[in-house]
C-alpha cells in the first residue's frame, strides 16, 4: 500500500536498491565459498543402493568434485593368464567377466574353460586360482558366466561369490554346476549338484544371501527352466519350473535373470495391495538367440512371509514381439526395468508399470538393412542418477536413451560392442569397448562426442589385434580411476583414466577399512568339493584404498556487508526522493 502511494520515481529507486542488494548478496555468498567453484552439481544422488554388490555408484552427496582426467589413459598393467595365449586356448569370451569385487578388494576373472582367477587390482599379480575338475575323466569343462557377489549384509554371515560352469560329455551333452567361492580368499565353499543343460548368463544371489536364482536351457536349447538353489545347503536344488510345465505352446529357451533387490513397491504385477519387498526376478524368452518376434517375459518373487519350504510358481507375463539373450536391468528402487533384444530394440517398463501390460515405451537403434531382426548384444548401462541409459546397437553405433525413450544421440563406432557400457560416477563420461580390435573408447555423455580411443596396438604394443577381440564384461573402479578388461587370448589389461579426486564422494555403503589384503600364494585347486563351507579367513590389509572423506556442503550465509549495503542504498533512495519532492 505504501508503494502504491509513493511517486513513481521513488518506487523506481527502491526497486533498484532491492535488485542491486540481491545481486551483491549472491556475489558475497559465492565469494564466501570458493570451494563451490570446483563442485559440479549432480542430481538424484541421494538415493542409496540397497546392496553394495549391485555395483551402483549412487552417491550420498549432492555434489561431486572435479575428476582430473588424463588426456589419454595410461596402461597400468597387462597380465597374460596361465595356459592362454592363442585363440585355440581358453580365454575371456562373451559373458565371461573381468570383475572388481564391490569392496574393490580383488579383481576376479572367469575363463571359457571354467578357470577362476583372483588378482591384485593394483599390480595384476595372481593371488589365487580355482580350476574345477570335469565330472568324468573324458568330459571337459566350459563356462560362459560372469560373477555375482554377496557381501554379508543379509541373513548369511560369510561373504561369497558364485559363477557357473558346464560339464560337456564327448557326445556334447551339457550338465551345469554353480560354484561358490569365499571372498576375498577365493576358496571353494561348495559346488552345486549337476543340472541338465547350460545356465543362461550369470546366476544371481538374493539379497538375503540364502538363495541363488538362475535360468538354464535344456534339450538342444529349446526348453527353459527357472531354478532356485539353497546357498545355505551346498547349493541343493529347491525349486525348478520348465517353460512348458503348464502349456506346451509356451515351450521356449530362457535368457538370463535380472534381479530387483528389495524393490520399494514390490513386484509391478502384484495387485494384492500388500507391498512385498522380497527380490523380484524378471527374464524373457531367448528363442533364436534374440532373432524372433515371438516371445514372452516371466517373473518370480518369493512370498512376503516365506516359510522356506513353499515356493510359488513362475508368473507368466505378457507375450511380446521380441526375444533376448541379455539380462534386464533394474533401477535401484526396482520401479524401472529395461530389456534389450530383437530389432536392435530397447523396451522399458518405468514408474512401476505393470509387467502384464504393454511396455511404457520402446526405442529402435540402427541395425543392418538385410537383417531386420538383428538383436542388441548387451544390457543397457544406467547412469548413476538412473535417468538415462547407454547401449551399443545391433551394429556399429552407440546411443544414449532418456528415461522416456527419446534418443538424444546415436554415434557411429568401429565395431559392435558386446560388453555392457560403464558410466563414470560424475555422469560426464561413458566407456565401452569395440569388440573386433578391442578398442576402448570414452564419449562425453551430453552430446556423445568421442573424447579418446585406445586400440589394441597401443595398449599391447603392436600385437595383432584381429586375434585380441574383447567380448566379455569389463569393470570400472568406483571412483572412475581405473578400467579393467580382458580379451580372447587371456590377457587382462588395466588402464588408468586419471587421478582420483582429492575428496572423492562417500559411496553407499562405505567400504570397510583395509579392503586390500595380504598376498596369498597362487593356488591351483582341483580337489572335489567337501560340501562344507570354508570359514571366512582373518587377513591383514596389504595396502589401503584411498580414503573417501566427506566434505562441507553447507550453504553459506549472507554476509553482514550485504545487509549494510542494503540499508545504505535504501537511505540514499529515501533522501533523494525527499529532495525531489521538496523541489517539486
Amino acid at each position: 500500500a505504501m508503494m502504491t502511494s509513493m511517486p513513481s520515481i521513488v518506487r523506481a529507486l527502491l526497486l533498484f536498491c532491492f535488485t542491486f542488494t540481491v545481486g551483491v548478496s549472491r556475489n558475497v555468498d559465492h565469494a564466501a565459498s570458493p570451494s563451490k567453484a570446483a563442485l559440479i552439481p549432480v542430481e538424484d544422488h541421494a538415493e542409496v543402493s540397497t546392496r553394495n554388490n549391485r555395483h551402483d555408484r549412487i552417491l550420498q552427496a549432492s555434489t561431486v568434485p572435479q575428476f582430473d582426467y588424463f588426456e589419454r589413459p595410461d596402461v597400468k598393467f597387462v597380465k597374460q593368464l596361465p595356459n592362454t595365449g592363442t585363440t585355440s586356448q581358453p580365454g575371456i569370451r562373451r559373458s565371461n567377466a573381468v570383475q572388481l569385487s564391490p569392496d574393490e578388494a580383488r579383481l576376479y576373472v572367469t575363463l571359457t574353460d571354467g578357470a577362476f582367477y583372483s588378482m591384485d587390482r593394483t599390480t595384476g599379480r595372481i593371488v589365487a586360482t580355482y580350476k574345477p575338475k570335469p565330472r568324468q575323466s573324458d568330459w571337459s569343462v566350459e563356462s560362459g558366466s560372469g560373477i555375482d557377489f554377496y557381501m554379508g549384509d543379509g541373513d548369511v554371515k560369510e561373504k561369497y561369490m558364485v559363477y557357473s560352469i558346464a560339464d560337456v560329455s564327448p557326445q556334447g551333452e551339457k550338465q551345469s554346476r554353480v560354484i561358490a567361492l569365499s571372498h576375498p580368499s577365493a576358496k571353494l565353499m561348495w559346488t552345486s549338484p549337476p543340472m541338465l543343460g547350460e545356465v543362461s548368463g550369470t546366476p544371481v544371489i538374493t539379497s538375503s544371501g540364502t538363495h541363488i536364482f538362475l535360468t538354464r536351457n535344456t534339450e538342444d536349447n529349446t526348453a527353459g527352466h527357472f531354478t532356485i538353489l539353497d546357498a545355505t545347503d551346498q547349493g541343493m536344488h529347491v525349486f525348478d519350473e520348465a517353460s512348458d510345465r503348464y502349456r506346451e505352446e509356451d515351450r521356449a529357451p530362457y535368457g538370463p535373470v535380472g534381479l530387483a533387490r528389495n524393490p520399494v513397491k514390490g513386484a509391478s504385477w502384484d495387485k494384492s495391495g500388500i507391498i512385498n519387498r522380497n527380490d523380484v526376478a524378471w527374464w524373457a524368452h531367448s528363442t533364436d538367440a534374440g532373432r524372433t518376434d515371438d516371445g514372452m517375459t516371466r517373473g518370480y518373487q518369493l512370498p512376503k512371509y516365506f516359510d522356506g519350504v513353499t515356493f510359488p510358481r513362475v508368473i507368466r507375463l505378457k507375450p511380446v514381439t521380441w526375444t533376448t539373450t541379455n539380462a534386464p536391468v533394474f533401477s535401484s528402487d526396482g520401479d524401472d526395468v529395461y530389456f534389450t533384444g530383437t530389432r536392435s530394440g530397447v523396451r522399458a517398463w518405468v514408474n512401476h508399470a505393470d509387467g502384464n501390460e504393454k511396455a511404457s515405451w520402446s526405442a529402435s537403434l540402427t541395425r543392418k538393412n538385410n537383417d531386420g531382426l538383428q538383436p542388441i548384444y548387451s544390457s543397457v548401462a544406467l547412469e548413476p542418477g538412473e535417468g538415462n541409459q547407454y547401449v551399443g546397437s545391433a551394429t556399429s553405433t552407440f546411443a544414449k536413451i532418456s528415461k522416456t525413450g527419446i534418443i538424444p544421440w546415436e554415434v557411429p563406432i568401429g565395431s559392435v560392442a558386446l560388453g555392457q557400457a560403464k558410466v563414470s560416477y560424475d555422469n560426464e563420461r561413458v566407456y565401452f569397448i569395440e569388440t573386433n580390435e578391442g578398442t576402448v573408447a570414452a564419449h562425453e555423455t551430453r552430446l556423445g562426442q568421442r573424447l579418446w580411443s585406445m586400440s589394441c596396438r597401443e595398449y599391447l604394443s603392436g600385437d595383432n589385434c584381429q586375434s585380441h577381440t574383447v567380448e566379455g564384461e569389463f569393470s570400472l573402479s568406483r571412483n572412475g580411476q581405473f578400467l579393467y578388461f580382458g580379451n580372447r587370448v587371456g590377457q587382462v589389461i588395466a588402464l588408468q583414466l586419471g587421478d582420483a579426486p582429492t575428496d572423492p564422494p562417500s559411496p553407499a555403503p562405505t567400504p570397510r577399512e583395509g579392503a586390500l589384503f595380504n598376498p596369498m600364494p597362487t593356488e591351483l585347486v582341483t580337489d572335489e568339493p567337501t560340501f562344507s563351507p570354508i570359514p571366512f579367513p582373518t587377513m591383514e590389509p596389504e595396502g589401503t584404498i584411498s580414503p573417501w572423506p566427506t566434505w562441507d556442503t553447507a550453504e553459506p550465509t549472507v554476509k553482514s556487508s550485504a545487509l549494510r549495503l542494503c540499508g545504505a542504498c535504501v537511505f540514499a533512495a529515501l533522501t533523494t526522493a525527499s529532495s525531489i519532492i521538496l523541489i517539486l
